[in-house]
């Protein structure tokens, strides 16, 4: 069994609101790459053949499934899976235009595992999570946030203020980022600087259009 250390990175997050599945985005935390030789030095420990031997079957295999794919042959390797080449325009053509072939281009190569393939990865594999972050919110769903977290002050019977640090977490984002939106938004009349305290700011003239 092994266990894959997951990052999750939540976009256009705002606070208080419900996740909707597609707005987060799991990713493995540290992407390791396995070589050729590193296949073959784990596959020497339980086959009868030699290192060099197994290098020279995968670099084999890969040669000939490229020779194949180059054919557009779908190439089906049991209990595996299959590859076959994408193809798409290079650039967009009109609806009367004529396609010819010299606008055809490779755009990947797609590969389908085998549904037994799939099903003992599945169970071979346990996943843990070793961050849970935010991207950083756009100006629009900064405004977003920054009217709901104003709400909820409300609610709670709190004044409705903000402090640059406050507003950095709000978004996000870094401080630079943070302080650019704080001056737009003073600059707009979202918010304006406190009276009574330095560093806090509160809602402006525009805060209610």
């Amino acid at each position: 069994m092994s266990t894959i250390k997951c990052k999750v990175t939540r976009r256009n997050y705002v606070s208080g609101s419900d996740f909707q599945q597609d707005s987060v985005r799991v990713s493995p935390a540290n992407s390791a790459t396995i070589t050729t030789k590193m296949l073959a030095d784990d596959m020497q420990e339980s086959m009868s053949l030699t290192r060099s031997d197994i290098v020279a079957a995968l670099e084999g295999l890969s040669h000939f499934t490229k020779e194949a794919l180059a054919t557009g042959a779908v190439v089906k390797i049991n209990g595996f899976g299959s590859f076959q080449l994408s193809f798409g325009l290079k650039d967009r053509v009109a609806a009367d235009k004529k396609v010819k072939a010299n606008m055809i281009e490779v755009k990947g190569i797609i590969f389908r595992p085998s549904d037994e393939f799939l099903e003992e990865i599945k169970k071979d594999v346990t996943f843990r999570v070793t961050d849970d972050c935010r991207n950083a919110l756009s100006a629009a769903g900064t405004i977003e946030a920054l009217r709901s977290y104003m709400e909820e002050r409300r609610t709670e019977g709190k004044a409705e203020q903000i402090t640059l640090k406050q507003l950095k977490t709000l978004c996000h984002c870094s401080y630079s980022t943070a302080y650019r939106r704080l001056r737009a938004f003073l600059t707009d009349g979202l918010l304006v600087r406190s009276t009574e305290y330095a560093g806090i700011f509160v809602p402006g003239p525009a805060w209610a259009e």
